[in-house]
């Protein structure tokens, strides 16, 4: 029999009209990873994991699989460089976390435990534990993160945007916006949207004021997101996140408009509020003492490899005719990836770009010490690395960051890692820069999209859209 508040019981009694159950785990380089899955599933994977009922069901709990990895460059993991078993490993849920539905019918989150084979473990709950125990400034006044994102609503048939400020549809869709924010988020306090229209250009921009708890922060992150992406339902629109630098004044590094949304994910920018430097620089420093302690390879690895330094759009055909897009990255050889960051003013904000996964907003806190701690500097020699004559050249590194062979880059990523070098290094401002680049490649896009639906090769936009992304 399961003892009180544990197990399935406990389960079934808290958690019996959840449809959907947040798993939250941790790999070897202390890098969370977040799933969904639903409520029937993990009720199926507890039993056979508790009552040991092999032949009960065929489910083994969720596997670390290299599919999931969606932080690392190219979705590889490097990780299985050196831990050959890192993608057989099993996800154990920890059935003792298990929180409290937050709203009717939704989802309860559970941290899992990775079956390492022996090897050591990283545990979600003890690094967000500590992190969630900010530091005041020196104002007495804690860190807060806060997630500001836009998005703009294009019409593909022919890119001109329908929506002007004030009229009908531009209304229906904020209140549907709002609406879906209040019904989503796990506390309205905070939550705003700054603009009070759709501006003239078809951008919205949504702020969330995250919570000292960190754990309601990941939370409220993952139901924004889902309230937003309710928005990429309306018929022949479709909402572009991408990240607005010209009202940040002293921003180091604010991303690029060519990290729009992929696969229905979410790009935010997230932002830290601080007081000076140096209680950032002890806050990072106790994060990183945590993580030295339960992580057998530093978090920092997240932003060494980095994901927010995308350069284009590549495609992958792995015996498949259809062209699958993945968003690339040249952080294969960043390993010495650094951005100084202003320390001028009393106050101000530090911004790193998108976050595909809210519960790595520690790693943020972490990379401070470190990028905080270096001037800008080219992490590549750009000059060494060949240019390619299409975007099919480039391969991608399979065998660790041991590699240091230069390889073919897509000349428009060859052409981006340029601008976003000398942009990092004279004003720290990359929207403006390479927005040619990203209207290019947009406009392009939107060619082909119309091109194939006159053709009669795709039905509409939206199943193209979602046979590419």
């Amino acid at each position: 029999m399961d003892p009180p508040s544990y197990g399935y019981e406990y389960w079934k009694h808290y958690h019996s009209d959840c449809e959907l159950v947040h798993v939250i785990w941790t790999d070897y380089f202390g890098i969370l990873h977040e799933k969904l899955i639903s409520a029937d599933t993990f009720n199926r994977m507890y039993r056979k994991d508790a009552y040991k009922l092999d032949n009960a069901d065929n489910l083994s709990p969720l596997t670390v699989s290299l599919a999931a990895l969606t932080t690392l460059p190219d979705g590889k993991s490097a990780a299985n460089s050196y831990y050959k078993p890192y993608v057989t490993c099993d996800l154990v849920p920890d059935y003792a976390t298990i929180q409290h539905c937050i709203d009717s019918r939704s989802r309860a989150t559970v941290f899992a435990k990775v079956d390492t084979g022996g090897y050591p473990l990283a545990d979600p709950r003890e690094i967000l534990k500590k992190v969630s125990k900010v530091p005041s400034t020196g104002k007495g006044q804690k860190i807060r993160a806060a997630l500001e994102f836009q998005f703009v609503l294009r019409n593909l048939s022919d890119g001109k945007i329908y929506l002007a400020k004030g009229d009908g549809p531009a209304q229906n869709i904020l209140q549907k916006l709002a609406r879906g924010l209040r019904t989503h988020a796990h506390s309205t306090k905070g939550l705003s949207i700054i603009s009070s229209d759709i501006a003239n250009d078809g951008v919205v921009t949504v702020k969330l004021v995250m919570s000292d708890n960190v754990l309601e922060a990941v939370d409220n992150y993952y139901r924004t997101r889902r309230a937003l992406q309710s928005l990429a339902n309306l018929d022949g629109l479709r909402p572009s996140f991408f990240y607005a630098s010209q009202d940040v004044p002293g921003a180091a590094f604010s991303g690029t408009p060519h990290d729009v949304m992929c696969k229905n994910k979410l790009h935010c920018r997230l932002r830290l509020s601080h007081a000076s430097a140096a209680q950032a620089w002890k806050y990072a420093a106790a994060v990183m003492d945590v993580e030295a302690g339960i992580s057998i390879g530093p978090s920092i690895y997240a932003f060494a490899r980095p994901n927010w330094l995308t350069y284009a759009q590549r495609r992958q055909y792995d015996e498949d005719p259809s062209p699958k897009r993945q968003w690339m990255t040249w952080g294969i050889q960043n390993f010495n990836t650094a951005i100084s960051l202003p320390e001028n003013d009393e106050e101000t904000w530090w911004e790193f770009g998108d976050v595909d996964c809210m519960a790595n907003m520690y790693l943020v806190m972490a990379a401070i010490s470190v990028l905080g701690s270096r001037e800008v500097a080219d992490p590549a020699a750009l000059g060494d690395i060949a240019e390619a004559k299409n975007v099919n050249e480039y391969v991608p590194d399979s065998s660790g960051p041991h590699v240091t062979v230069p390889r073919k880059i897509p000349r428009s990523g060859f052409r981006a890692c340029h601008v976003m070098s000398a942009s990092m290094r004279l004003h720290g401002s990359l929207l403006e820069d390479i927005n040619e680049l990203y209207s290019e490649l947009r406009g392009v896009e939107d060619e082909d999209i119309v091109a194939a639906v006159a053709s009669g090769r795709a039905s509409s936009a939206r199943q193209l859209l979602a046979d590419w992304y």
